[in-house]
Formats: structure tokens, C-alpha cells, sequence
């Protein structure tokens, strides 16, 4: 569900605000980080504060709507290691069809 929630936000809600904070020069936060240091937890809470540019895995820049494909095809990776679970199909409609609309 997590991926659903990043796909959405990088096809719709990137495209229709600013990115306020300090623009060009704010790091860029990895989300996926399990044991972030203690510079990039202070990264982390000045991006959830102001925003800005953040990766996922090889993605580089949720904020992208171009990152989409690359995040529904980790997301779809992912289903397919948790097929047993018997949500992996209907999971991976969903991916598909936000890979599919236009934004």
C-alpha cells in the first residue's frame, strides 16, 4: 500500500505544488533507509518539514512523474516474492493502471 501511496504522489501531487524549503540546494532524502546516521535523519526531518526531492530504491527523485514506471516496476517486483499471499494480482492491477493513466 505504501507504493500506492508513492506512485500517487509522484503522478498527481508533485505536479500541482512548489517544493518550499530551500529548492535546489535541499538534499535529497532516501525513504528506504533502514538505520538512517544521525546527518541523515536530520535530512529526513527537514524534508518532512519543508519537502524536496526524495529517492526510492534506483529512483532518484519521487517528485519526477517521469519515476513512475520505475517505482510501479520495484512495486511489481515486490508482488511477485509475496504472490503466496493471494493479493499480488489485484495489488499489481492497481500499479498498472496508475502506470498507465495520464496525468
Amino acid at each position: 500500500m505504501g507504493y500506492s501511496f508513492i506512485i500517487a504522489f509522484a503522478r498527481y501531487a508533485s505536479q500541482h505544488r512548489g517544493i518550499t524549503g530551500q529548492g535546489d540546494t535541499a538534499p535529497i532524502v532516501q525513504l528506504d533507509l533502514l538505520n538512517p546516521s544521525e546527518a541523515q535523519r536530520k535530512d529526513i526531518a527537514h524534508w518532512i518539514e519543508y519537502g524536496g526531492p526524495a529517492g526510492l530504491l534506483s529512483t532518484v527523485n519521487i517528485c519526477s512523474g517521469a519515476c513512475v514506471p520505475a517505482i510501479s516496476q520495484q512495486a511489481q517486483d515486490m508482488m511477485r516474492k509475496m504472490r503466496g499471499w493471494g493479493l499480488a494480482d489485484k495489488f499489481g492491477k492497481i500499479l498498472h493502471h496508475f502506470e498507465l493513466s495520464n496525468s
